[in-house]
């Protein structure tokens, strides 16, 4: 039987030998510069450090806290604006049939949709940005709304639904 040959080692040359030295030297040398900082100025270094994190960490859950805000906001002009349909059947129903059981509903939805925040818009003169005109007829008057044929509606500050109008143009 015999015996497993000793592998040579490889020799290292000179250049290498002395960068393998130098590596936990150098880490050695940075360890003790870094003891060798009083101990009050490592405390205000880690304090600062501190500091910086409470306020990255403050930023960020104001940042959270305005991106759910903003989705919540955005969430519930997505559901308002879908019972604007429910709302605009009411009003055809009661314009036909006068049931206190249809008012009672009507009055109840629109209660609870104010309570959020939706507004019927005004419809005096003609604003591109609430409006859309679907006809113009000849008048006295440039840009009053002379007919309302699908009301609008604000949610808060936000137009939620165009008012369809027909505009009169002076002569």
């Amino acid at each position: 039987m015999e015996l497993p040959k000793k592998e040579k080692q490889e020799e290292l040359p000179a250049n290498k030998k002395e960068e393998l030295l130098d590596t936990p030297k150098e880490e050695e040398k940075i360890w003790h510069e870094e003891r060798k900082l009083l101990p009050h100025q490592k405390i205000d270094e880690l304090t600062n450090d501190l500091k910086r994190v409470q306020a990255e960490f403050q930023n960020y859950k104001k940042r959270v806290d305005k991106e759910r805000e903003e989705m919540t906001k955005i969430a519930t002009a997505n559901i308002i604006r879908q019972l604007l349909t429910i709302i605009d059947e009411l009003e055809i129903a009661l314009q036909h049939v006068k049931d206190k059981g249809i008012e009672m509903v009507y009055a109840n939805l629109l209660s609870l949709l104010k309570s959020y925040g939706l507004r019927e818009m005004e419809n005096k003169t003609f604003d591109p940005y609430k409006h859309e005109a679907v006809k113009q007829i000849d008048g006295e008057e440039d840009g009053k709304i002379v007919e309302v044929l699908k009301k609008g509606y604000m949610l808060n500050d936000m137009v939620l639904r165009h008012a369809l109008v027909v505009v009169s143009k002076k002569r």
